[in-house]
């Protein structure tokens, strides 16, 4: 049996979180899933007990560069690990070096799963920062996780995993499911609760406001289309989810938190409908022409005249088309929560602006960059993570007026037949 290690060296830093952007940690490429040199590794946080957590790991072994070394094959791995303190207090820094064995026959598509002990702080919010590097390939990834460790009824002190055994992780793994399934999980440190409330949404929101609007989002109303009650079987809590919308599920109906799975049209994340089609590109579409596409019998002849319009030809449209989706789909796998990406404040900004030059992130905030910094042309979009019991991947937007002529700018671009990408 071949032999395959892979390295991993994790250096944790803990330090207090500075609000300001010049403090906050430059993420270039936290949003671009068709970087080159890069590769993915999936991460998620499940708490052990007051003073520690489990990081779990997943990573695609096609991903990553086997080098032979006569009988053996080494991959190694680099992840630099820092914790970020939401609010203040210094703290000294820790450092861990983990070794991780994987054995196999050959050099075929498997999944390197695991989990690595962190020191958390019981009370505490942190910012996980994961900077990963293959030795081997020279590849690089970078995670950020939110660690919600403030009381004991956050969705990450609940241990979960589908019907089928395979590992499922709130938030960081795949957080949302496109067909019926069932799921099992236990909660709390000493697993003793016997049942849990279930909440059911059934969300109909709109895509977000424009940059610059003074009209209020759409007010998502805290009341559940259905409630219902699980039992504890044994050790586990089963869950079939089955329905588009989402399910919360407490331990504590005076608190709102609690893990939630989310479960979407079947084709999500991509964009296959053409009534779908439509609804998306309402970002870049005048009024009228989307009332048009709307009411339309034919979709398919409405988005096909739409894109012709913009591109001039059939060869210019599909790649208007294909760029545009993709990047639909895209702010579907990032922003994702208790709505479809692409309807969020920063999925609105991802899809017209393309991927932006800098990300300044800091455990409260995103501050997205477009153009040189230096320049009186760059623009800025300010995000604010939101309390939510339902997600850690709700961000709202700062609006305001002095984004409104970048923003026609870009969307000019898609309506002369060019792809907005400002660096």
């Amino acid at each position: 049996m071949k032999k395959i290690y892979l390295f991993i060296s994790v250096f944790i830093l803990l330090f207090s979180c500075e609000i300001n952007n010049k403090q906050s940690v430059i993420q270039a490429d936290l949003y671009n899933i068709s970087k080159k040199n890069t590769f993915k590794i999936k991460f998620s946080i499940v708490h052990i007990d007051d003073r520690f957590s489990w990081l779990f790991y997943e990573i695609n072994s096609l991903q990553l560069a086997y080098k032979n070394l006569e009988e053996d094959s080494l991959l190694s791995c680099l992840l630099k690990i820092k914790i970020q303190e939401k609010y203040g207090g210094k703290q000294s820094n820790d450092t861990a070096n983990y070794l991780i064995k994987d054995r196999v026959d050959k050099i075929n598509e498997h999944f390197v799963r695991g989990k690595i002990k962190i020191k958390t702080s019981i009370g505490v919010n942190c910012l996980l920062q994961i900077y990963s590097l293959d030795i081997t390939s020279g590849y690089k990834a970078i995670n950020t996780i939110y660690v919600r460790k403030e009381n004991k009824f956050s969705a990450q002190n609940f241990d979960v995993k589908l019907a089928d055994s395979s590992l499922y992780a709130p938030d960081s793994y795949q957080n949302y499911f496109v067909k019926p399934i069932g799921i099992h999980f236990a909660y709390g440190r000493n697993n003793s609760e016997k049942k849990l409330e279930v909440n059911y949404y059934q969300t109909t929101l709109g895509p977000a406001a424009l940059p610059f609007s003074t009209k209020a989002d759409e007010t998502f109303i805290l009341k559940p289309d259905s409630t219902f009650q699980i039992n504890k079987s044994e050790k586990y809590f089963p869950l079939i989810v089955e329905k588009v919308g989402f399910y919360h599920c407490r331990a504590d109906t005076s608190n709102r938190d609690g893990i939630t799975f989310y479960y979407f049209k079947n084709e999500f994340p991509e964009i296959k409908t053409y009534e779908g089609m439509i609804e998306s590109a309402r970002y870049i579409m005048k009024e009228e022409e989307f009332n048009i596409a709307t009411a339309s019998e034919n979709k398919k002849d409405a988005v096909d005249r739409f894109w012709l319009s913009l591109a001039g030809s059939s060869g210019r449209a599909r790649i208007l088309i294909s760029t545009y989706y993709a990047r639909v789909k895209e702010a579907n796998q990032y922003f994702s929560s208790y709505l479809e990406g692409w309807k969020s404040d920063r999925g609105m900004i991802y899809i017209v602006f393309g991927q932006p030059k800098n990300i300044y992130k800091n455990s409260v905030s995103e501050n997205w960059v477009y153009g040189n910094e230096s320049s009186s042309l760059s623009t800025t979009f300010i995000f604010t993570k939101l309390t939510n019991p339902f997600t850690e991947n709700d961000f709202s937007l700062e609006r305001g007026v002095n984004t409104k002529s970048a923003w026609y700018a870009a969307v000019d671009l898609w309506r002369q037949g060019r792809i907005c990408s400002i660096k």
